[in-house]
């Protein structure tokens, strides 16, 4: 199983002002399904630039307090390849982008090529609970919102 945690409003209030919250709450749920290891997938990360900013600003503070290592977060320039595999769609601009996938659909179309026969879980605050399971590729992918967990 793989677990990915949006930032704003999830797990950092935002990104100009990246205090922690919700920490207990996530950290409980992380550890009723026995995650060792988180990932991160944010619309906040536009590009190189934001995973320095990331690396340097947020990563560890996260990781001490939910006492786990974050594996993966890419940028939404990356997030947008990884669709384009799924779909051969080119979009003109990262906004357009994320207005017309959103986080529900970027990640499941992300999961549908690059987490095929895996278990893959985001939370975050803008996403309804879903759970999508998909017999061709044995692919499961669930969404929770932070504020039903």
């Amino acid at each position: 199983m793989k677990v990915w945690l949006d930032l704003e409003e999830t797990i950092i209030n935002n990104w100009d002002d990246g205090r922690l919250m919700n920490v207990r709450k996530i950290r409980k749920w992380l550890d009723v399904l026995e995650v060792t290891e988180i990932n991160i997938w944010s619309f906040a990360i536009w590009h190189d630039k934001d995973i320095k900013t990331f690396e340097w600003m947020m990563k560890e503070m996260i990781e001490d307090a939910l006492q786990r290592r974050i594996v993966d977060y890419p940028s939404v320039e990356a997030m947008r390849a990884y669709v384009y595999e799924y779909e051969r769609i080119s979009y003109d601009s990262q906004s357009e982008f994320m207005t017309l996938n959103g986080k529900r659909w970027s990640f499941m179309k992300y999961c549908m090529v690059h987490q095929i026969g895996q278990h893959s879980i985001l939370l975050d605050d803008a996403v309804p609970n879903l759970d999508i399971y998909d017999r061709k590729t044995k692919t499961n992918i669930q969404l929770f919102n932070i504020v039903d967990i």
